[in-house]
C-alpha cells in the first residue's frame, strides 16, 4: 500500500473534515481532488460493481471510494469507505495496491454540476471472506450492484467505463491469486 508520512506535529484532527457545499464546489472548480477507490472482491474472485445513483459517474457501474481526508493514511481512507459505502469493517493491512488513475468527469454532484470534477485516485483491492460478503449493505450511492470476474469486465468492455476495465486488467497483473499479492 502507498506510504503515508507525517512530518512534525501537524494538526490533522483540528481541521474541518467536510467543507460547506459552496466552498467545496469552488475547490472542485480549481483543484484536482485526491481520492481512493477500492476493488472489493469476493472469495470467488468476483469484483463488486455498484451502479452509481448520482454524479460523478451516474448510471455507470463503478467501484467504491471517494475523497481522501486531509491527514488520513491510505489505509484509514480505505477502511472508512468500506464502512461508509458497504457497512463492513476491514483490517487495514489487508488492502493491496492496484494502481494510480486520473479521472476527469464531465459532471459532479455539487452545483454547478456541469463544471465537472477531476480526481487522481489511488486504487486498492481487498478480497473479502464469505462472512464479510454476506454482511455487505450498499448505501444510497448505488441503485444496483453486480459481482463479476475481472475478466468478464474486460471482455464486456463496451459496457463498462474504460477506467474500470483498466483497473480490472491491472488487478489481474498485480493482485490476483496468480500474482504474488492478495
Amino acid at each position: 500500500m502507498g506510504q503515508h508520512f507525517e512530518i512534525g506535529e501537524f494538526p490533522f484532527d483540528k481541521t474541518e473534515k467536510r467543507l460547506p457545499d459552496e466552498v467545496y464546489a469552488r475547490a472542485l472548480d480549481r483543484l484536482v481532488i485526491s481520492t481512493l477507490d477500492i476493488a472489493v472482491l469476493n472469495p470467488a474472485g468476483e469484483i463488486f460493481l455498484g451502479k452509481r445513483a448520482w454524479e460523478p459517474a451516474k448510471d455507470l457501474f463503478w467501484i467504491i471510494g471517494g475523497t481522501r481526508n486531509r491527514g488520513e493514511s491510505f489505509e484509514e481512507t480505505a477502511v472508512r469507505y468500506c464502512r461508509h459505502e458497504l457497512g463492513i469493517e476491514i483490517e487495514p493491512a489487508r488492502f493491496r495496491e492496484v494502481g494510480f488513475y486520473s479521472y476527469a468527469f464531465a459532471k459532479r454532484r455539487q452545483a454547478p454540476e456541469n463544471n465537472g470534477v477531476h480526481t487522481d485516485s489511488s486504487v486498492f483491492a481487498i478480497r473479502l471472506t464469505d462472512v464479510e460478503v454476506a454482511a455487505i449493505k450498499p448505501n444510497e450511492e448505488y441503485s444496483e450492484v453486480r459481482w463479476l470476474r475481472p475478466g468478464e469486465v474486460i471482455q464486456g468492455s463496451g459496457e463498462f467505463h474504460p477506467a474500470i476495465v483498466q483497473i480490472c486488467k491491472d488487478y489481474l497483473v498485480s493482485c490476483s491469486p496468480r500474482s504474488s499479492a492478495v
